[in-house]
């Protein structure tokens, strides 16, 4: 009969084996064909930023080192994406690898197996588990310091690399101070488990201070490769950093999300939920097995950042659910839930994720990809230019980050970044991917200051479908009209017959050399001509998409 009980317990584990392998599967597929979001290709530009010596953020920029060789990936920004995805999918895979170690310290390798299954089933996680971002990594490096923490013996080896995980994950990404209280309860759980209390304290201090070394380290000699920004941000310093992202949001700052998230992964929420029910009857009727139970419902303090954490959006969920994933396996594991219903949680939570699969596949990475190779084809060498978020991070990026957060601080300093960018460098390309740059170029209400909307609005020119380049439209006549120019350089004449342009004539298709500031133009005949940047500057020969570059999570 035990052995019959085996027999089954080894089929299940068999069983969701396979259905983690399936979804890790599909996961790895979807990195192809899935639409890159816009602050993917902020975190690639930071790579191009710091091997071109423009970089000047001196926080989370520890990828820049980590991922420095996807630059020489051949095929463009998107094929280096992809690659650095690719690198996230095996890192999340560690993640998981961590969750079942970790949880196999508390409850059956069954139970720990859909603790998995719960972390990679959840929707948000299958989408953005594995995307380029500091969170996947982030995300790894703390649940391998919770499983340090939890699960190993604490020799040196163990502590030596508790250090360099922590000290790394800081260097990634400030959030990681998220996990801080579930770190420090495992610590002193350890203590207290501990019958060398005093030298377990020693190597804990020992610990903290080689990872504090290591981190500091790591950000001077960082600093030293860095520019001074051109503008400096009055909430640049870290505690207003800190407070902006941790105290700025009021209450469940993302409640939205949170809904959505919670249905798209709803089986397992379910199961965590469980979990923590299990877990707080246990705690207040099982004396026996009451610490196990408070050290699983502290793997789930970090959800408490759900309550005032702002930046709460899809991608985060990697990053924070990783130990509370183990609180799905501890609710099996305490309620004895039989195994028909556990592989009846396998399929159903396979299915789930087939369904979203399904949703994800739309044609958003095309027109990503029709405009870099637009963009690419237009401007053979790297040019200034202004958009969102650094879509072609190869190319120097003028402005800011235009986050919600980066449109606050922009406000915030007073100070048009536009057209102040214009007064020092020449810009002559824009990327229509932000409603807010949309309407300043459109000369609809926007965001952005009076003064930049209109140096947007007055200098550039549609040229071929999201992308617009530095030109003026005027309409011209016998009567010189006086027009300023913020992006110097070489332009073409675009019109119907001559004009004459400071003094000089021109016949439509020549090339006219235009200095920053003010130019007189007059034709013969009234007409409307077009000043365009460059050369006769190159367009595609096929239509390009109307559909928006970027879209929803």
């Amino acid at each position: 009969m035990i052995q019959g009980f085996q027999q089954q317990e080894k089929r299940l584990e068999r069983i969701l084996c396979f259905a983690i392998a399936i979804i890790l599967g599909l996961q790895l597929h979807l990195q192809f064909v899935q639409k890159i979001n816009w602050d993917e290709f902020f975190y690639l530009s930071h790579i191009y930023d710091a091997q071109n010596g423009r970089l000047d953020k001196a926080l989370q920029m520890g990828h820049v080192y980590l991922f420095g060789w996807l630059t020489h990936v051949p095929g463009g920004e998107m094929a280096q994406i992809t690659s650095g995805r690719i690198v996230m999918w095996a890192v999340q895979l560690g993640t998981i690898i961590l969750i079942v170690r970790t949880a196999c310290k508390f409850m059956s390798l069954t139970a720990a197996l859909v603790s998995a299954l719960c972390f990679l089933g959840f929707g948000f996680i299958f989408i953005h588990g594995t995307s380029f971002r500091a969170d996947p990594l982030a995300a790894f490096l703390m649940m391998f310091a919770v499983y340090v923490l939890a699960a190993t013996e604490l020799n040196f080896r163990d502590l030596a690399s508790l250090s360099v995980a922590l000290a790394l994950g800081v260097f990634v990404t400030i959030k990681v101070i998220l996990f801080a209280p579930l770190l420090a309860i495992l610590a002193l759980w350890r203590l207290y488990e501990s019958e060398t209390k005093g030298t377990l304290l020693c190597k804990f201090v020992a610990a903290a201070l080689a990872a504090l070394t290591l981190c500091l380290m790591a950000l001077a000699a960082h600093r030293l490769t860095l520019q001074p920004p051109q503008i400096v941000q009055p909430s640049s310093s870290l505690s207003a950093t800190f407070k902006t992202i941790f105290l700025s949001g009021g209450l469940f700052p993302r409640m939205a999300l949170m809904k959505v998230g919670l249905f798209s992964g709803l089986l397992s929420s379910i199961l965590i939920g469980l979990g923590i029910a299990a877990a707080l009857w246990a705690a207040s009727t099982d004396k026996r097995n009451r610490k196990i139970a408070l050290i699983m419902l502290a793997m789930g303090i970090p959800l408490l950042s759900f309550v005032f954490y702002r930046n709460a959006y899809p991608y985060f969920y990697a990053f924070i659910l990783p130990s509370a994933a183990l609180l799905a396996g501890y609710g099996v594991h305490r309620l004895n839930i039989s195994k028909p219903i556990l592989l009846g949680v396998g399929l159903l939570v396979s299915a789930n994720v087939l369904w979203i699969y399904g949703t994800r596949i739309d044609e958003t990475r095309a027109v990503q990809a029709q405009i870099l190779a637009a963009v690419h084809k237009i401007f053979p060498e790297p040019v200034h230019y202004f958009d969102r978020n650094g879509t072609i991070a190869s190319f120097p990026k003028a402005g800011f980050f235009m986050s919600s957060w980066g449109l606050r601080n922009y406000k915030l300093n007073g100070v048009s970044r536009f057209n102040h960018e214009l007064s020092r460098i020449t810009i002559p390309l824009i990327i229509d991917n932000s409603p807010v740059i949309s309407a300043a170029l459109r000369g609809e209400p926007s965001e952005l200051s009076e003064t930049d909307a209109k140096v947007l609005n007055g200098n550039y020119i549609p040229h071929w479908g999201h992308i617009w380049v530095a030109g003026k439209t005027l309409s011209v006549s016998d009567n010189p009209v006086r027009f300023h120019m913020a992006v110097p350089g070489t332009y073409t004449l675009e019109a119907e017959k001559s004009a004459t342009i400071n003094q000089e004539t021109y016949l439509p298709g020549n090339i006219v050399v235009l200095e920053r500031g003010e130019s007189v133009i007059s034709s013969s005949i009234q007409q409307t001509i077009t000043l365009r940047w460059g050369d006769n500057l190159n367009r595609p020969k096929f239509e390009a998409s109307d559909l928006p570059i970027f879209g929803a999570f």
